[in-house]
């Protein structure tokens, strides 16, 4: 019998990744991570009467694949926001006319 949760760790591994780059993706890709061990688990203990592990290890892929472009994503937005705030158009201590 195929597990429907399998499936349900699939599904919540391509809705992550869909959603990872505007890091809404990072909720259904820990769900599909929690759910994929959980499943798993379930899996081993039916002693082969629940089937359905390539769609569970795809699921789980694709959750890991779209935690780690959330992340990406929230990296490269703090070094653009630092370098874009960097500047701060000073340009270090001002001395007087008379220092050289």
């Amino acid at each position: 019998m195929r597990s429907t949760k399998a499936l349900a760790v699939l599904w919540l591994g391509v809705v992550g990744l869909v959603f990872s780059p505007v890091v809404a993706g990072v909720v259904p890709a820990v769900f599909a991570l929690a759910l994929g061990r959980w499943t798993e688990t379930e899996m081993r203990a039916s002693e082969g009467f629940l089937t359905g592990t390539a769609p569970l290890r795809l699921g789980v892929r694709l959750a890991r694949v779209a935690l780690l472009v959330a992340v990406a994503v929230v990296v490269v937005g703090v070094v653009i926001a630092l370098f874009r705030t960097g500047g701060g158009g000073s340009t270090g201590v001002q001395y007087g006319p008379d220092v050289n």
